[in-house]
C-alpha cells in the first residue's frame, strides 16, 4: 500500500467502516516507539477542537507536558487556531498536509506534517501531527542567502573594478597606438 492509500480519508459525514484506510491510534503509537522517538521527531494527537490528547516524549521534552491543552497555544503561542492549520486541512481535505512555522514559545522553526488516524476506542477520527525541529536547517538557509548576497556584491565590485582597469589599459593602448601611428623614431620615443 502506498502512502496515498494509507492516509486516504473517507467522507467525514460517513461513519467509519473499519476499512484499512487510516492508521489506528494504536498503530501510530507503536510506530512512535519504533521510529519517531528515536529520530527525535515530536508527535502529538489532537481532536477536532485542537485539544492535544497525546504527545510523545520528544515533544514533551521540547514543549512541555501539554495533554488537554490547545495545540495552537502551546506550540505557537496563539490565542486562536493557526491561519494555516495542518490539522484542519487534513481533516477537511482528508490528505497529508505540511507547513513550516516559527514558534515564539522557544524561538524555533518547526515543520508540521498532519494526517488523520482512527481511534478504535472512541470510534472517532483524530489528527496526528509529526513536529520536526528545523531551526538549524533554517539557520543554514539564512546563512546561505546572506553568503549569496555578499558574493553578489563582491562580484559586482570586482566586475566594476575590472572594467575600470580594462578601460585604463585600453586608453593606454590607444595612446601607444596614436604615438606609433606617427611613426616617430625610437630615439625620440625614449627621450620624451
Amino acid at each position: 500500500m502506498g502512502a496515498e492509500t494509507i492516509f486516504k480519508a473517507d467522507n467525514m459525514s460517513t461513519a467509519y467502516s473499519k476499512s484499512r484506510e487510516l492508521l489506528t491510534l494504536k498503530e501510530l503509537k507503536k510506530m512512535n516507539t519504533i521510529f519517531f522517538d528515536h529520530l527525535a521527531y515530536g508527535m502529538q494527537i489532537k481532536d477536532k477542537k485542537y485539544v492535544i490528547r497525546w504527545q510523545n516524549e520528544t515533544l514533551e521534552r521540547e514543549l512541555g507536558h501539554n495533554i488537554g491543552k490547545y495545540c495552537f497555544k502551546v506550540t505557537f503561542g496563539r490565542n486562536a487556531p493557526c491561519k494555516i492549520c495542518t490539522g484542519h486541512q487534513a481533516l477537511t481535505a482528508g490528505e497529508v498536509t505540511t507547513k513550516v512555522d516559527w514558534s515564539p514559545i522557544n524561538g524555533k522553526w518547526y515543520k508540521v506534517v498532519a494526517f488523520l488516524i482512527y481511534d478504535e476506542d472512541s470510534q472517532e477520527k483524530l489528527i496526528a501531527e509529526i513536529i520536526i525541529d528545523i531551526t538549524e536547517q533554517k539557520r543554514l538557509e539564512n546563512d546561505f542567502k546572506s553568503l549569496k548576497r555578499a558574493s553578489n556584491i563582491i562580484f559586482s565590485l570586482l566586475a566594476h573594478d575590472l572594467v575600470n582597469h580594462l578601460t585604463s589599459v585600453e586608453m593606454g593602448l590607444d595612446a601607444m597606438k596614436h604615438l606609433f601611428s606617427k611613426r616617430l623614431p625610437t630615439k625620440q620615443l625614449i627621450t620624451r
